[in-house]
């Protein structure tokens, strides 16, 4: 009888962290799908527009350059990286690879 008592106690409290653990998790990835002005949800920005992604081509033209990034309110690119304007925001690219190391997000 203690034996049966302790076995079904264990499965009830594992099942309930569980289902604990799966509310919390759901919960998060809601809250970080719905986050205001986050850069790297699905919902916001397509794969090749995230940090850690290579920049589209359509964006890799002189044309899209930002060298005034002063009168945008950028921070002054590190060596070896540009400001590139995509779409209507502001891509931080390393000039070699091609990688996207930060995103601005226009607010206009």
């Amino acid at each position: 009888m203690i034996a049966t008592a302790t076995a079904t106690m264990t499965t009830t409290a594992t099942t309930t962290v569980t289902t604990t653990v799966t509310t919390i998790a759901t919960t998060t990835a809601t809250i970080a799908a719905t986050a205001v002005g986050s850069v790297d949800t699905p919902c916001r920005r397509s794969t090749a527009t995230q940090r850690g992604h290579a920049l589209p081509p359509q964006y890799r033209d002189r044309g899209h350059y930002v060298t005034d990034y002063r009168s945008y309110r950028l921070r002054e690119p590190p060596r070896g990286y540009r400001w590139v304007r995509a779409d209507n925001d502001f891509v931080l690219v390393a000039i070699t690879t091609g990688l996207i190391a930060d995103i601005v997000i226009n607010s206009q």
